[in-house]
């Protein structure tokens, strides 16, 4: 579970690192293909910030007007003829870092879901069960001190499980993958 919120981590920095790679690169095209660029790189962190994020934790799925606002980077990128050798050099740098958004953006769709089988779970909760049953069932004398250390195991199982639960999906819970790479890379943008 650790790893499948820190895949999603790392999902979210190479997206957000590569729209940045986008809004930077573009400087060598004319100022109406570098602004109207710029403008939908912005629109689409901006809409993924907001809007989507929200979408993902609440529903865990991926908006369609992100997946429109990444099809005009692509259209504003690839449409645009190179007027130089300066601007065609600038030109495959650009598309490829389109690609990778749009890689990246598919692994952050795929990580949206829980990432453990029903299965485990009903592994881990009766495991839970017996091994806290066995705890009070072994006949234990019910001293004081018994009875805290058994509440402590308790008590750990429980956190355990919640932690697990929690790790579990990677947008919508408590210990979440966050946006600060794209908030820290376009600080214009509000979340």
């Amino acid at each position: 579970m650790w790893e499948a919120r820190s895949a999603a981590q790392d999902h979210v920095q190479a997206e957000a690192q590569a729209l940045h790679e986008i809004s930077e690169r573009v400087q060598v095209y004319p100022a109406d293909a570098r602004d109207r660029i710029r403008a939908d790189v912005n629109a689409y962190v901006g809409h993924v910030v907001t809007t989507e994020w929200k979408e993902m934790a609440d529903h865990r799925r991926m908006t369609e007007k992100g997946t429109e606002l990444l099809d005009r980077i692509r259209t504003d990128v690839t449409s645009y003829e190179p007027k130089n050798d300066f601007e065609a050099q600038a030109y495959q740098p650009l598309v490829d870092q389109v690609a990778a958004v749009d890689q990246a953006r598919n692994a952050r769709a795929d990580s949206v879901e829980p990432t453990m089988p029903g299965v485990v779970w009903f592994g881990l909760l009766g495991g839970g069960v017996v091994t806290i049953g066995m705890v009070f069932a072994l006949q234990i004398r019910r001293t004081t001190r018994e009875l805290i250390l058994a509440g402590l195991f308790s008590a750990l199982i429980a956190f355990l499980l919640f932690l697990i639960w929690d790790f579990d999906a990677p947008y919508s819970r408590g210990i979440t993958a966050s946006a600060e790479p794209f908030l820290a890379l376009f600080p214009g943008i509000k979340g």
